[in-house]
């Protein structure tokens, strides 16, 4: 089991699990996994989006990114 949180300036981010079986074109099985977050465009300013995540397997993520949004 997983667990991850994704905050935007400290406001809880909403995290969807997505998993798919696919072949490759070469009829390679494969296999995708991860959990994701969107974000609605940004009003210009500073943001700080901070990620964490654990996995069964010993995993571990503690990220932070500093962002900046311009105007188009």
């Amino acid at each position: 089991m997983a667990r991850a949180t994704a905050d935007l300036n400290g406001v809880p981010l909403p995290l969807r699990e997505f998993s798919a079986q696919f072949r490759s074109r070469w009829l390679t099985r494969r296999f995708t996994w991860g959990i994701w977050a969107a974000v609605a465009p940004l009003t210009p300013g500073q943001y700080v989006l901070e990620i964490k995540a654990t996995a069964h397997n010993g995993f571990r993520v503690d990220t932070t990114y500093h962002l900046e949004a311009t105007a188009p």
